[in-house]
């Protein structure tokens, strides 16, 4: 990948200002040309990019199952988890919500116009999930998200229950889970962890920062695999399950993290942009 080069108009010690490079798309480095050495750089971008609407609350969102009512059929009665078993509950008007469907083929967000909450007795509360698509007559588990302020949506990588591989590193049973496998250590993700239906506190992985910690006490990756360590070990009727989505890629532009300066400038770095046009405040000194 060739090195681009553009020139501030620009004598000043320090400069700031704005800029703007036409045509640029993808990822990539530029050399941004002062006439000097810097000392220090800063850029940012100045516009936003039309990107699909995502939303992974940190806490605060409620798991119930969906459980269906025959086989075949395309109602389904929402459940809670008591702390031993799941039972029969509702959900408010109220409530923000969204459907996930989880099998050993995929994972995803059943869209809107597939599915709504109604109530088995008129008038009462609302008890059940009815489909109106016919794809997931094989399924008899879905798993609704709900939420006070908005529903959770975003592209799902996975879900599922994980795997307990707490003994492979000599910890007590039900510690650390390995949650999906495939990840790259560059890869920006988004988890939720739910134990008997309440979100434990969490944070985002990105590839460009270390992980926050939040009501447990690590997520880490381990060649490729995605794992999850407890601050204390579950107990043996918690109900533990877990949510990854990808995020999607968001544009940046960042001077260089290595050797940024030269003797006539500095070099940034810019990724995922759009087709079209780049602009960015910067300052150097």
């Amino acid at each position: 990948m060739a090195l681009r080069r553009f020139t501030l108009a620009t004598d000043n010690h320090p400069a700031y200002g704005y800029a703007t490079i036409d045509d640029l798309s993808g990822s990539g480095e530029i050399l941004i040309e002062v006439g000097w050495l810097p000392q220090a750089a800063t850029v940012a971008l100045t516009q936003q990019f039309g990107l699909p609407h995502e939303y992974f609350p940190p806490t605060g969102t409620e798991l119930q199952k969906c459980t269906r009512d025959g086989v075949g059929g395309v109602v389904y009665s929402i459940e809670d988890y008591d702390g031993s078993s799941w039972s029969a509950s509702t959900v408010a008007s109220s409530k923000k919500v969204s459907l996930f469907n989880e099998n050993a083929l995929s994972s995803y967000q059943v869209s809107d116009h597939g599915w709504y909450i109604n109530t088995a007795s008129t008038p009462g509360p609302s008890d059940k999930v009815t489909l109106t698509a016919g794809d997931l007559t094989t399924v008899d588990d879905l798993w609704l998200m709900t939420r006070d302020d908005a529903a959770t949506t975003g592209i799902l990588y996975e879900s599922g229950t994980g795997s307990d591989v707490s003994a492979t590193y000599s910890l007590p049973t039900r510690t650390r889970y390995e949650i999906t496998t495939g990840i790259a250590s560059t890869e920006d993700i988004a988890e939720m962890v739910f134990v008997n239906g309440a979100q434990l506190q969490g944070d985002v992985y990105s590839g460009s920062y270390d992980y926050g910690i939040g009501s447990y006490d690590r997520l880490l990756l381990d060649t490729g695999e995605l794992h999850i360590s407890f601050e204390s070990a579950l107990e043996a009727t918690d109900h533990v399950y877990f949510f990854v989505f990808s995020i999607f890629p968001r544009p940046y532009v960042r001077v260089k993290a290595s050797s940024p300066f030269t003797s006539t400038g500095f070099i940034i770095e810019y990724g995922n942009i759009p087709k079209g046009d780049m602009s960015f405040n910067y300052y150097v000194r």
